[in-house]
């Protein structure tokens, strides 16, 4: 009867909030952890994850943009991507590419440490956090988030490194060509920029 069907309905209507509920309160696990690229350079991954993991979900692994750093995907408790993800199962890793964040960075004087590239994130870094993450879940797959200039590391590391350790990928404006600086000059001028303003300097923690 149209009387029962409404009765069901508002059922199923409590039990799927009831979920959504409890799945929002289910508790989060923050790690800290560092890898080591083949150049010796330290590679910084901030773990968020559910404290009981859901089997058959494959890590996710965040790359961040240029001028960025791990807070573009975690900022604060309410206003973090990763946190919603591990909420819903997902074991998240946020990595913080060489001169951001807490990864290794050049002295500020140092200007030949700076003229690194996005090569190197697609050749370095990217591919040292991916295999520490496989090594530590156990997994066989990652899956790949990059917003910016992380989409780009994304696309270079499916076209050049391993694509077979990539279930799936997503990019966020994640840019299909980029010109080269006209000089060497102004590109370690932006990449030691880029590192001052990748440091961290909220409060959150």
């Amino acid at each position: 009867s149209p009387r029962a069907l409404r009765a069901l309905v508002f059922a199923f209507a409590v039990v799927a909030f009831l979920a959504v509920a409890v799945r929002a309160d289910e508790p989060i696990a923050k790690e800290k952890h560092a890898t080591v690229t083949a150049a010796g350079w330290t590679v910084a991954l901030h773990r968020v994850r559910p404290v009981t993991l859901v089997a058959g979900r494959e890590p996710v692994v965040f790359f961040h943009g240029y001028l960025e750093n791990h807070r573009y995907y975690d900022l604060a408790p309410g206003a973090s991507l990763a946190e919603h993800l591990a909420h819903e199962g997902f074991d998240c890793w946020i990595v913080e590419f060489r001169g951001a964040g807490e990864s290794e960075k050049p002295s500020l004087l140092d200007f030949d440490g700076w003229t690194y590239s996005v090569d190197d994130y697609i050749h370095g870094d990217a591919p040292a956090a991916i295999d520490y993450v496989l090594a530590t879940t156990g997994d066989d797959q990652v899956m790949c988030l990059g917003h910016s200039m992380g989409g780009l590391t994304v696309y270079g590391y499916l076209a050049s490194e391993s694509p077979a350790k990539v279930k799936a990928a997503v990019t966020l404006a994640g840019a299909g060509k980029m010109g080269l600086a006209e000089s060497q000059r102004l590109s370690t001028l932006l990449m030691l920029l880029a590192g001052l303003a990748a440091e961290e300097k909220l409060p959150f923690d």
